[in-house]
């Protein structure tokens, strides 16, 4: 487990009362959203975000304990994978990147919690197929929560086993639409046109469902 380097100047705070007071219960908090860090109150994401819309982006989550995040280096290797294989570009550089995150965890003053992340590929009218001029949109926010010494750690868990739904359940109609997404665009260049095509998955290969059935 690696731990950034470099310790973070926040100020120090004790027990329960001390962690409500870091983010006064997400009263006051400071979230980053499009290149600018905002009290959330004031944070706004648009109506047609593909995020939203498609869910059509990706997110990393760091763990910060004692005010250094955890691994870090490790959530953003997979945070630019996760990008690269999806065709999201981002103009921040993993640097960069690091650095909002550090300014969160300052601007909040968190010791324990968490840094999210989530970037999506842009705003544009609802479509399942996409432009490539797309602007992505780029958000992070922390969260207070007591990560060490708790009553799980000591004690253990029980846990339990259950099959993937996403495609047993295809009959619901949900909003999590980026195999669709993929499907239809993968199919774009080579036929130029709006494809009635099949997606594989599942049930050893047969077609379970087109993504032109979705609209």
């Amino acid at each position: 487990m690696k731990i950034l380097q470099r310790p973070l100047r926040v100020p120090k705070r004790r027990g329960a009362a001390g962690q409500q007071a870091q983010q006064g219960e997400h009263m006051g908090r400071i979230v980053y959203v499009h290149g600018q860090f905002l009290p959330e109150e004031q944070a706004r994401i648009g109506l047609f975000d593909r995020g939203f819309l498609f869910g059509d982006a990706v997110y990393e989550v760091t763990a910060v304990i004692g005010g250094r995040m955890i691994d870090n280096d490790l959530h953003l290797g997979r945070l630019e994978r996760s990008l690269r294989e999806l065709a999201i570009p981002l103009a921040l550089s993993r640097r960069e990147i690091a650095g909002v995150q550090a300014e969160l965890i300052a601007r909040n003053g968190l010791r324990d919690g968490t840094v999210y992340l989530q970037v999506s590929r842009g705003e544009a009218d609802r479509d399942f197929l996409y432009s490539d001029a797309l602007v992505p949109r780029f958000v992070g926010f922390t969260q207070a929560k007591t990560l060490t010494g708790t009553k799980a750690q000591q004690d253990g868990i029980s846990v339990d086993l259950a099959d993937d739904p996403r495609w047993s359940r295809r009959d619901i109609k949900t909003a999590m639409l980026l195999g669709q997404v993929m499907a239809k665009q993968a199919a774009r260049p080579r036929f130029r046109r709006r494809l009635a095509g099949g997606e594989r998955a599942g049930d050893g290969g047969r077609i379970l469902h087109g993504p032109c059935h979705h609209r």
